[in-house]
């Protein structure tokens, strides 16, 4: 035995590779296991974070170099966070760590899970939570309300509990913090008459209607309050449904809801909406609808995707090769809809411009006079595209416009039994599916890379 343990370290030697250091300083090996390295704690398996090590040092007074790590942050324990370089792979850098002569031990870290189930009554009626990979995506974020989703559809129901104030204690809509606070939270005509925050629209503390130039954003139609809900209804409060950023029994991602059309949208407030929804803060601008193509709304759309905005539309219900205005729009992800067999809806528009799909068959959500009803389409599709844009901007809210759309293509699940075709920028691509189906899942991780 102890020939064998001196021809090994002479082996370690010659080879000019320390064999001790490392095995006697990581504190917990990782294993590889189904494409991804895990650790195990208390016989249970976490997928290792691969952007980041924890290691402690011998003597905490005695600091690592800065010019050879990216040092996130340390503690008076001796605890130092380390960014992992790109270029070099985990077990290198364990290495290299472990090679450290001011290094004690070296951590693994791992991502863990909050356990949420959600409790949420209807849940069980959200078939397309468990196919985008809701469930799994909530182990990472289950939305920040950092995060704010224009909505610009037929107003939104902040009444409905399961978005605002319900028998809980908070609300997904935001509130215009510009604005005086209506002395009666759910009357609009209890503002105090003035444009306190001067964007030219008086009292606007919880939206705007842009259709009658008003701030009771609620609408008189379901499809604004539908979409709202599929995004960001309250996750995880006993009450309703899951919303996909809709926190976990706090605030999500906010809501901020804009009336561009009671009955139908009109294209002649669209472009006005889209500036004022960039102005309060949106980071996603969330279109389920169509209109004829005008340059100021073209303008509108330039103008928030030169500001970072993500804009997200669903690509219409006509069953045609090509998808409707404002989807069709360079800087806009055009999303259409899968059934529950993952085939194209056969009324989902698709065709050149379409980028992603999503479920648009039997969908759950809120709808007005706080109920709950069952609809289908592209319209439905879009916003949960929307919602996942708005978990990945939680988790990693340094992402830009390009980011997001290359992380959501890349990602994206190829179903269907279609043929994605090579030669496209991010990926395979089929003209029904676009790049495929958006994963929440998948996409979060990979946003945590950037």
């Amino acid at each position: 035995m102890k020939r064998l343990a001196l021809f090994f370290t002479f082996l370690c030697s010659i080879l000019n590779i320390n064999c001790f250091s490392q095995a006697s300083k990581v504190e917990n090996e990782p294993v590889f296991s189904d494409g991804k390295y895990q650790v195990q704690s208390d016989r249970v398996f976490f997928e290792v974070d691969t952007t980041v090590f924890t290691v402690k040092l011998i003597n905490p007074e005695n600091k690592l170099d800065y010019q050879k790590y990216k040092i996130l942050r340390t503690n008076e324990l001796g605890f130092t966070d380390i960014a992992k370089p790109d270029e070099v792979s985990l077990m290198e850098f364990a290495r290299f760590l472990s090679d450290d002569e001011k290094v004690e031990k070296v951590i693994y870290n791992s991502i863990g899970s909050y356990d949420m189930t959600p409790n949420d009554s209807l849940l069980g009626n959200q078939w397309h939570l468990s196919v985008i990979r809701a469930f799994d995506a909530w182990d990472y974020t289950t939305g920040s309300p950092n995060i704010v989703i224009g909505v610009l559809d037929s107003g939104s129901d902040w009444m409905h509990p399961d978005l605002g104030i319900g028998n809980d204690s908070f609300q997904n809509i935001f509130l215009n913090s510009g604005e005086d606070v209506w002395t009666n939270p759910d009357d609009p005509t209890t503002g105090n008459g003035i444009d306190d925050d001067n964007n030219g629209y008086i009292d606007d503390w919880k939206g705007w209607n842009f259709a009658d130039n008003n701030n009771n954003s609620r609408g008189i139609y379901f499809h604004g309050t539908f979409v709202a809900g599929i995004v960001s209804a309250k996750t995880n409060n006993i009450t309703g449904i899951a919303g996909i950023a809709g926190g976990n029994h706090n605030i999500g991602s906010r809501i901020l809801p804009y009336c561009v059309g009671n009955s139908a949208p009109l294209s002649a407030v669209i472009d006005d909406a889209i500036l004022a929804a960039v102005n309060e803060g949106a980071r996603v601008i969330q279109f389920s609808l169509q209109v004829g193509q005008t340059s100021a709304i073209d303008a509108a759309l330039s103008y928030a995707a030169s500001r970072g905005v993500i804009i997200i539309c669903a690509s219409g219900n006509g069953g045609y090769p090509y998808v409707y205005y404002p989807a069709s729009d360079s800087n806009v992800i055009a999303v259409g809809a899968i059934n529950q067999s993952n085939q194209r809806v056969s009324s989902s528009n698709y065709g050149h411009k379409l980028a992603l799909v999503a479920p648009g068959v039997d969908i759950y959500s809120t709808t007005l006079n706080s109920t709950y009803t069952t609809s289908s389409g592209t319209s439905f599709a879009a916003p949960q595209v929307s919602a996942v844009v708005a978990l990945m901007l939680s988790r990693n809210p340094t992402l830009s416009r390009s980011d997001v759309e290359t992380i959501l293509y890349q990602t994206a699940q190829k179903v269907g039994g279609y043929n994605y075709q090579s030669g496209y920028p991010y990926g395979t691509w089929n003209n029904e599916m676009g790049y495929g189906l958006v994963d929440a899942y998948a996409a979060i991780q990979l946003a945590c890379t950037y």
